[in-house]
């Protein structure tokens, strides 16, 4: 897999680490769209009360089409050779195996076509209809895998920076309260630590190459 040039931007966000299934649908709805807000056409029709329970079936089948022809990539109808065969003698997809090796994550075996929602865990995406609307099989799955990777990273991000925050800001206070320290220091020390603190304030932009496309 490739590296980067699409640009985003870390932003901050709930690092909880069992997420609600309220959070779980924000960002399953988050990552079927990946950085583009793509309008979704459905038919206009509402389900009715007075309409018959096949009515209403053919009414959701048709919501269910046209949100996946919204969402689907528009690279698809393109795409001959299967994502899973090509990964057969793609030699980048080792760098993907060393980077997440390096951090004790084994890198997912993509030997078939079956759709990225067979492989994730049934408790994260219970009680979600449609967890990853217009992704198909190989090629889908490793476009879920690189939405989730950004927004693993991006939490991550965010439980290490409020770690260090919080600790240079105890070290503030206890520079306030401190008597063994001579007043010269201690403005050094705050000056230095207040630079610190000004520097995690700061969003970090990483670029990428574009790996999913819905608006051509």
């Amino acid at each position: 897999m490739p590296h980067g040039r699409e640009t985003r931007q870390l932003s901050e966000g709930q690092g909880k680490t069992a997420p609600v299934l309220q959070e779980v649908k924000i960002l399953i709805d988050k990552l079927g769209t990946g950085t583009q807000d793509v309008p979704i056409p459905v038919p206009s029709k509402e389900i009715d009360m007075g309409m018959t329970e096949a009515e209403k079936k053919q009414l959701q089948r048709e919501r269910k089409r046209a949100e996946h022809k919204a969402n689907s990539d528009s690279c698809y109808p393109y795409l001959k050779e299967t994502f899973s065969e090509f990964l057969e003698h793609e030699a980048n997809y080792s760098d993907v195996e060393i980077a997440l090796g390096l951090a004790g994550i084994e890198a997912p075996f993509i030997e078939d076509e079956r759709d990225p929602e067979e492989f994730a865990l049934k408790e994260v995406i219970a009680g979600v209809e449609n967890p990853f609307p217009g992704a198909q099989g190989a090629i889908g799955r490793a476009e879920v895998l690189v939405d989730c990777l950004l927004d693993a990273a991006t939490q991550m991000a965010l439980v290490v920076n409020n770690y260090k925050r919080q600790e240079i800001q105890r070290r503030l206070k206890e520079l306030e309260t401190s008597t063994e320290i001579d007043t010269g220091t201690k403005m050094n020390e705050a000056v230095k630590l207040n630079k610190l603190l000004e520097a995690l304030d700061k969003d970090v932009r990483r670029s990428l190459p574009q790996w999913k496309i819905t608006d051509v």
